[in-house]
C-alpha cells in the first residue's frame, strides 16, 4: 500500500487500490510501516508519459502542450487573473524550480483523478501501461 502526507499533515492512500486496501485496518490500531519517499525525477517521468497516453486517447486537441496544461488547469493548477473586469486561470509552471516536490506530488495525484473521471479510464491499466513506457 502506497500513501501521501498532504500539506495539511495527513496521511492518505495514494490511489483507490491503496484506498481499498486502508478500509481493512483497524481503527486505533499501530501498523509499522518502512519510508520509502518517492524518487520526484521518476514521478515526473512517469507524469509526462502519463499525459502522452492521454493525449494520444483524445481528438480535441492538436498539441500536447496546450492539452497538459488544459489538465493541470483542471486539477487546480492555476493563479487567477483579473484583467477588465474579467478572471482568468492561468496555468501555472511545473518546472522543477517552480514547484516544490510535495505540490508536484499533489499536482499528479489531482490530474490522474481528474483523467480517469474525464476520460472514463481504468486505473490499473493506465497503472500497467505506464509501467511499459518507465
Amino acid at each position: 500500500m502506497n500513501i501521501v502526507k498532504t500539506k495539511e499533515g495527513y496521511i492518505v492512500p495514494s490511489r483507490e487500490s491503496d484506498s481499498e486496501k486502508a478500509k481493512l485496518l483497524k481503527v486505533n490500531c499501530e501498523y509499522p510501516i518502512t519510508v520509502h519517499p518517492i524518487d520526484i525525477r521518476v514521478l515526473r517521468k512517469k507524469y509526462f508519459v502519463l499525459i502522452k497516453l492521454l493525449f494520444d486517447n483524445q481528438d480535441e486537441f492538436k498539441l500536447i502542450r496546450q492539452f497538459r496544461k488544459d489538465l493541470e488547469v483542471k486539477a487546480g493548477h492555476f493563479r487567477l487573473i483579473y484583467y477588465e473586469g474579467y478572471k482568468f486561470k492561468m496555468h501555472e509552471s511545473i518546472a522543477y524550480g517552480n514547484m516544490e516536490d510535495e505540490d508536484f506530488l499533489e499536482l499528479y495525484k489531482s490530474v490522474i483523478a481528474n483523467s480517469y473521471q474525464e476520460h472514463g479510464l481504468d486505473n490499473k491499466a493506465v497503472e500497467e501501461n505506464l509501467k511499459h513506457f518507465l
